[in-house]
């Protein structure tokens, strides 16, 4: 049998540093061997999952602000 163990890590970019974001893959594109990374993802939070969240009381206080 066999089993397939992955793990995900998720990290939430600011909209603020999208400048950012083209050096950023393409340094990580390039690292990736290096990181021993085998894949990434990226997805756009939809206005659905903001209402949900503010709605759950999720979100109010971000990691930046906490650090």
């Amino acid at each position: 049998m066999m089993q397939d163990l992955s793990t995900e890590v998720h990290y939430q970019i600011p909209g603020r540093a999208s400048s950012k974001f083209k050096d950023f893959f393409n340094t990580l594109d390039n690292s990736l061997t290096k990181l021993n990374i085998g894949s990434y993802g990226v997805t756009v939070t939809t206005l659905e999952q903001i209402f949900l969240k503010i709605g759950h009381g999720i979100g109010h206080d971000t990691t930046e602000e906490k650090i």
